[in-house]
């Protein structure tokens, strides 16, 4: 090289040869001085491209971000772009799946990132089932567009673990299962980029490859500046609104409705998503519960809010008692909501659910208070300033975490074929997608609900710290009929008040029994005390349902007959029942009312 250099009157002095194998110079065998972006460009373009005959490289161009990093971090753009300005010689034409080996002008970081988009569309095309290499049949005509925007649409929701080629699988799942860090909207456009000019070195003689001479490096193709722009949107728009919440791998993510009513039909042929939902989920995590020392029902809990909430999973953690209104005279209770990737504070309110006892809010807490002792506060907690916080066992993890356990709670309900297209993020899918479906709701009172921009100069001006705010898209996911007359009307909850005037002495004795409470905002007179009597009515409404659905070992009815009998519960309308057998009676007395 060094008599290739002098030969053409390119060199001043002699030169010390030096082996560098992650320079973005031109080769290996380099000066220190070549280093330097200011000697670069002593050789010429046509001596550098006279090199590159003899000793070729695999490049491709670079079609990133400005701002963009690679997957080791570094900022790669400016090495890049001088070996676009070099001529360098693109990936070789015998397929568009084979990894590359660093070669001469190549920096470590240009082959990282070329290998990793390789790994990457090679999985997904897996999962298509296609070949690995893109065939001629895929892209003749005007099916290279296609075949891009399929693409295109598939990264704009996907999650590609953080770290380089060797940090995810062939599947797109994480090297270290500890990591929750995910490729940006940035990077996953410039691997697109680099997949569709892998297809431009195979296919160089397609016609959208054809390109004037002026026209920018970019535009690999006269489609593809408008296909990346919307991708980057799309992308950038779904990372913005799930945050922490991830889902590696390839597969997507599926919705997880409230109710499928069954599908027999579709179990029968076979569908494996048809049996599952949202209330075969929490059933099960009802019948699982075992004593105080479980998690099953506050893990039921988690999920009832965030599904009714229509919320990102780790969002859960930020609940907050002191935020916590119940207003007597709608029967409504607003918890508050945070978002705090939007830094975003509004109301969410909560009412009885009729479409399923699982689902029920009131149903979810009370049994979790019930048996998990819900209320109840250590003195760690109470002098970590966690005494009003509704989970403390979620502030102790992170955001990611708690996303992350909010998917283990729901995956360990599903069968193992389908357990990975089933996160805390297909609760909000499915959520928002039954609110869109909804006759009676309209695009201002579905986003009330979620959270969502209406996309107007509206949401400067609506209150969205009144509980009304979102309640009609509360109510409809909860079965409520909103499409007629005053909805606020039609919210009635069970009452303790109709078991009678003349056991009170009784009943509270049966509550202090229940429930452990370290909490003040439930004591007798806290402005929480009607949601814990409220809990207390809704377990006795729906003691008979539990029964028939989950059996009289389960732990809720256990606890339920449990505390009757310590309290030594009676009632003079019917001395000679025991306590169980009155206990029954009161739910009759419970559901009668409504």
């Amino acid at each position: 090289m060094l008599n290739f250099l002098t030969r053409h009157g390119e060199t001043e002095s002699p030169i010390s040869l030096a082996r560098v194998g992650t320079s973005s110079d031109f080769g290996h065998f380099l000066t220190p001085a070549l280093r330097n972006r200011r000697c670069r460009h002593i050789i010429s373009t046509s001596i550098y491209q006279s090199f590159l005959t003899r000793h070729p490289v695999i490049h491709q161009p670079f079609f990133g971000d400005g701002d963009s990093r690679d997957s080791d971090g570094e900022d790669f753009e400016e090495e890049a772009a001088l070996l676009n300005e070099s001529g360098g010689v693109s990936q070789p034409k015998d397929g568009t799946s084979r990894l590359c080996v660093q070669g001469l002008g190549q920096s470590s970081s240009i082959v990282g990132v070329k290998n990793a988009s390789i790994k990457v569309f090679v999985a997904w095309r897996k999962y298509r089932g296609k070949p690995a290499d893109v065939t001629w049949m895929e892209i003749d005509g005007d099916n290279l567009m296609g075949y891009s925007n399929e693409a295109c649409v598939w990264a704009s929701k996907a999650c590609v673990p953080y770290g380089g080629v060797s940090c995810f699988d062939e599947n797109l799942q994480p090297t270290n299962p500890s990591s929750r860090r995910c490729l940006t909207y940035k990077t996953l456009g410039i691997y697109l980029g680099q997949h569709l000019q892998a297809i431009n070195d195979r296919f160089p003689h397609h016609d959208d490859f054809k390109k004037p001479a002026d026209a920018p490096k970019e535009q690999v193709t006269p489609w593809w500046c408008a296909v990346r722009n919307s991708f980057l949107k799309r992308c950038k728009k779904f990372q913005a609104a799930y945050g922490d919440d991830v889902a590696f791998g390839i597969e997507p993510v599926v919705p997880l409705y409230k109710n499928n009513n069954l599908a027999i039909g579709l179990v029968i042929l076979g569908d494996p998503f048809a049996a599952v939902d949202q209330k075969s989920v929490f059933l099960e995590k009802v019948q699982k519960a075992t004593n105080r020392k479980g998690k099953s029902l506050e893990e039921r809990c988690w999920l009832v809010f965030v599904g009714e909430a229509l919320a990102r999973g780790g969002e859960v953690r930020y609940l907050h008692y002191d935020n916590w209104t119940f207003h007597q005279f709608t029967h409504v209770l607003d918890t508050q909501w945070t978002e705090m990737k939007t830094v975003n504070t509004y109301a969410m309110p909560f009412v009885p659910d009729k479409t399923h006892w699982t689902s029920d809010i009131y149903h979810a807490l009370g049994s979790w208070f019930l048996v998990e002792d819900g209320l109840h506060r250590n003195m760690e907690e109470i002098e970590g300033g966690m005494q009003n916080v509704v989970f403390p066992s979620l502030c102790k993890t992170g955001e990611s975490s708690t996303a992350k356990l909010l998917t283990q709670a729901i995956q360990k309900c599903l069968p193992d074929n389908i357990k990975s297209q089933i996160t805390s993020r297909s609760l909000r899918d499915a959520g928002i997608t039954e609110l869109a479906a909804h006759g009676s709701l309209s695009i201002y009172e579905s986003c009330a609900r979620s959270g969502h921009s209406t996309g107007t100069t509206q949401d400067h001006y609506i209150s969205d710290q009144h509980y009304l705010y979102g309640l009609k898209a509360g109510m409809a996911r909860a079965g409520y009929d909103v499409s007629s007359g005053d909805y606020t009307k039609k919210i009635h909850l069970p009452r303790v008040q109709a078991i009678g005037s003349g056991v009170d002495n009784q009943l509270h004795a049966f509550l202090d029994k229940c429930f452990t409470v370290d909490v003040p905002h439930f004591d007798k007179g806290g402005k929480l005390r009607p949601v814990l009597l409220t809990c207390l009515a809704t377990l006795l409404q729906h003691y008979k349902a539990v029964l028939i659905d989950c059996g009289h070992d389960n732990a809720i009815i256990q606890h339920l007959n449990k505390a009757a009998l310590h309290s030594c519960l009676n009632d003079p309308r019917w001395p000679r029942l025991a306590p169980i057998e009155i206990l029954q009676k009161w739910c009759g007395l419970i559901n009668s009312d409504l």
